[in-house]
């Protein structure tokens, strides 16, 4: 179109990704106020319910003893916690079985909402949950030229985020929130605080190595404040899980962690093949439980070595000439995307911990050469996360679904990883670029 001057000027599309979001996220809140409400046994059974209102209620009696199974436990079903829930929840469906994995202290957090009734609690739960998104978005902004508003309309169109608040579960609040804040305080030139910051994620563990990977990448280049700040954090971590819960209590969740493994032993957890993010266990569970026995400890190496792989490329990327906060978005969206290849206990809405990759598709910088191509690895996977939602969601599951949706990530993250290395040895950079 021409103006009157005689310039072309651009026209608006009729229809752009942030009108969609903004549908979306509607049809979202519909959807989370509708399953809310809608049946108490659906609510009853929702991982928030069954599990963390229920170590709420134990946490606000002081019974503490009930949250974890004893010394000479082998499975959860006949746990003190699996009983009080099925107590507590009268419409929980009998076959189903809880548990409380998570650290001592992480039942305090949910005490005060277990006052409340199962379906408010979780409204409440899912409205703070939001919140932590959107403060997280906040923060993330302020790393980059992204704008807050764009980047929470953004968590609309990744689907592990709803997900993550539909039925509850803490990755939000305990994973991608203490993630933001450490990666803003990096940026801010703050790596002691950061790194103190980044041991919040051991409320959720299994999200901690992402941020051990950047520290470490860091620390192999000399720069040591971060991983210091972070062993500082663990440490007042582990000294509130000790001092603030009754004797023994920090001890039985660390003796319970290792029913956590029984899902690649035994087969009555009935694991959701489909819901597995994670290639360690996807694979552990395509074998006989014989064949278990001497895998883990394979596949468990091989996460190990892919690990130091990363740790490797990252410090490349560190040492190269690319500017510096590329080359720190590079490292940290690599330490991220490692995770669903290594880590043992993912599922598909812990993917939201990938959530900050989001810097890369809104941020200018990384729609031109040479960064172009990291952008476009990252639209490729987030959209296939995506289709896979709607694919288990509304077609199916069949055998082999979570490997399509495992091979995706793994294509993924080592062609990211290969490009940002690449571009991160090129000889001129420009400061405007």
């Amino acid at each position: 179109m021409l103006s009157g001057s005689g310039h072309r000027t651009a026209r608006r599309s009729l229809i752009t990704w942030i009108d969609v979001a903004c549908l979306l996220s509607v049809a979202f809140l519909a959807t989370i106020l509708f399953t809310d409400f809608a049946d108490s046994g659906v609510t009853d059974s929702s991982d928030y319910v069954s599990s963390f209102y229920v170590a709420g209620r134990l946490a606000a009696a002081g019974e503490f003893d009930r949250l974890y199974p004893g010394p000479d436990a082998v499975s959860f079903r006949d746990s003190p916690f699996n009983d009080s829930a099925h107590q507590l929840l009268p419409r929980l469906r009998k076959e189903t079985m809880t548990n409380f994995m998570y650290p001592p202290i992480a039942a305090w957090v949910f005490a005060p909402l277990s006052a409340l009734p199962p379906r408010v609690s979780l409204l409440v739960w899912q409205a703070i949950s939001v919140s932590a998104l959107g403060l997280a978005c906040l923060l993330l902004s302020w790393t980059s030229d992204v704008r807050a508003r764009d980047l929470f309309l953004l968590s609309s169109l990744f689907f592990p985020t709803f997900m993550a608040v539909v039925i509850g579960q803490a990755g939000i609040l305990f994973g991608l929130l203490p993630l933001s804040i450490g990666y803003w305080l990096v940026s801010r030139g703050s790596p002691l605080a950061a790194g103190f910051a980044w041991a919040g994620l051991a409320l959720k563990p299994q999200l901690l190595p992402a941020a051990g990977l950047m520290s470490m990448a860091y620390a192999v280049t000399g720069r040591m404040r971060l991983l210091s700040g972070m062993i500082l954090g663990l440490c007042v971590w582990l000294a509130l899980n000790y001092f603030l819960v009754p004797e023994g209590t920090l001890a039985a969740w660390i003796r319970s962690l290792r029913l956590a493994d029984a899902i690649f032993s035994r087969d009555d957890y009935q694991v959701p093949l489909h819901l597995l993010a994670s290639i360690p266990s996807d694979l552990m569970m395509r074998f006989s439980l014989e064949a278990r026995v001497w895998l883990k400890p394979v596949l468990y190496g091989l996460s190990v070595g892919l690990g130091l792989v990363a740790l490797r490329q990252c410090r490349k990327i560190l040492r190269s000439r690319l500017p510096e906060e590329l080359g720190r978005l590079a490292v940290f969206t690599t330490s991220l995307a490692i995770l669903p290849l290594t880590s043992p206990h993912l599922l598909y809405y812990d993917l939201v911990i990938l959530f900050p990759m989001g810097l890369i598709l809104l941020d200018s910088q990384w729609s031109r050469p040479p960064l172009e191509g990291l952008r476009r690895i990252v639209i490729v996977s987030w959209s296939s996360i995506g289709a896979y939602f709607f694919f288990f969601s509304f077609v199916g599951q069949f055998s082999l679904s979570s490997l399509i949706l495992l091979v995706i990530l793994f294509a993924a993250w080592t062609l990211f990883l290969q490009k940002a290395v690449d571009a991160s040895t090129m000889a001129v950079w420009r400061a405007a670029d």
